[in-house]
């Protein structure tokens, strides 16, 4: 038995007991909610520092991205002179090598 002010509840009687249930289960519903709420705005705070991370790293790696563009552009260019600059250095050796050829062989 249960007494609240005038009104007095009976724990035996099967409505009752379905009341009390009901309202036990309601008031750990709203618990519940409260305590996934409090779960959830304490996750979002802590990937909040992470979100600006992130932020202030998009334009550095947009920076890298087109510095690596620029490289790649710049890759022709670098490999013609190195071309050039090989055929030019086996010119010039093989024409110091005639030459050397022709004056041992004439001083001989």
């Amino acid at each position: 038995m249960i007494q609240i002010g005038d009104i007095t509840l009976e724990t035996s009687d099967p409505l009752v007991l379905a009341a009390l249930i009901g309202a036990g289960l309601a008031v750990l519903m709203v618990v519940l909610l409260i305590l996934a709420l409090r779960a959830a705005a304490r996750s979002a705070r802590a990937t909040e520092p992470l979100a600006q991370q992130l932020g202030y790293l998009g334009p550095h790696v947009q920076g890298l991205a087109q510095g690596q563009d620029g490289l790649r552009a710049s890759i022709p260019l670098v490999s013609g002179t190195a071309t050039t600059v090989w055929r030019f250095s086996a010119k010039s050796s093989s024409a110091v090598q005639k030459r050397s050829v022709r004056s041992t062989s004439t001083s001989v």
